[in-house]
């Protein structure tokens, strides 16, 4: 029994990914965008228009090209509200991700950003991710 669940370890842990957080920086030097229009109050909406643009690769990882974008809603206290993939499609050879996301709202919005390698089901990602998308905006607009 005891070497079954080593095993089960074993690939649980190689499979582990951790995502590094993207920074103003990063994201200019990897060529990431991000735009956002609030929605007017005659659609009674609290999401504002989230579009996403991403390199079709990192630099320092050329063969991982194949990107999911989720964003997660998180509730003042830390709680999962909700979890969605964004829409995803290559646009001027380039990633573009769009979505209503409530980013002018109490919720905290993360966006993760995985790439994969094309053609491999299970293996090792690159992902980066933005923890607030709505504190980053704010840094995005700092002179």
């Amino acid at each position: 029994m005891r070497d079954i669940a080593l095993i089960i370890v074993g690939s649980t842990v190689s499979l582990a990914t951790f995502a590094q957080e993207l920074t103003t920086e990063l994201a200019h030097s990897e060529a990431f965008s991000i735009s956002t229009t609030k929605l007017e109050a005659k659609y009674n909406s609290v999401c504002s228009v989230v579009v996403i643009d991403s390199p079709l690769h990192l630099k320092r990882h050329q063969a991982y090209s194949e990107l999911t974008v989720t964003a997660e809603m998180y509730q003042s206290d830390g709680t999962l509200i909700s979890s969605t993939y964004l829409d995803t499609q290559i646009e001027r050879n380039k990633y573009v991700s769009l979505g209503c996301l409530p980013i002018h709202t109490k919720y905290r919005v993360k966006i993760n950003f995985d790439y994969s390698q094309k053609g491999v089901l299970y293996g090792r990602t690159q992902s980066l991710n933005i923890t607030n998308l709505s504190d980053y905006l704010v840094t995005q607009k700092a002179p």
